[in-house]
């Protein structure tokens, strides 16, 4: 993370040329983010390209010494929600209209369909506290601040689903 942390001060310093390393990483953490809130690859590939918009101009408001992939799971995460409201309101649009289907583009994430599997049976809050501990490696204490919850209410969520996500593994074998 100190390496993050030097990048990133070259970053606000105007040396984007740095730019590509700290894409590479922090960028699948980024998408297992936004993944888990909406649920599809193609929303999630366009939320994640807005994160890093959003995180190289608001470069001066991240605080040198804070977690990196805190930051950005702040700005993933809002930045899908906001994106399902949108879709929403876009949605009963165009159900008045009628609307198109598009083909999306696959990702291809190794492991992303296991990933999928494993994290169907759980609710939208369960997905996004497990991934942003399990994939993303945050403290649950940044969780906490993340999603705007109770220490104890993520720690509760999270065993939760953590017995969900074993239940369903037990079922199918």
């Amino acid at each position: 993370m100190d390496n993050l942390s030097d990048v990133i001060e070259e970053l606000r310093l105007g040396n984007n040329a740095r730019f590509p390393l700290f894409y590479e990483e922090t960028h699948r953490k980024v998408f297992y983010v936004a993944l888990a809130i909406l649920g599809e690859e193609e929303a999630t590939k366009d939320v994640v390209q807005d994160t890093y918009v959003r995180f190289i101009s608001s470069l001066s408001r991240f605080e040198p010494g804070s977690n990196p992939y805190a930051y950005l799971a702040t700005i993933a995460r809002n930045l899908s929600y906001d994106y399902l409201e949108k879709r929403k309101r876009e949605t009963s649009f165009d159900e008045a209209i009628g609307s198109e289907e598009e083909i999306g583009q696959k990702i291809s994430y190794e492991g992303l369909d296991e990933v999928k599997r494993l994290l169907a049976p759980l609710n939208e809050s369960e997905r996004e506290i497990v991934v942003l501990h399990v994939l993303d490696g945050l403290k649950f204490r940044e969780i906490a601040a993340i999603t705007n919850k109770k220490l104890s209410t993520v720690l509760v969520a999270y065993n939760r689903a953590i017995k969900k996500m074993r239940r369903k593994e037990e079922e199918s074998q």
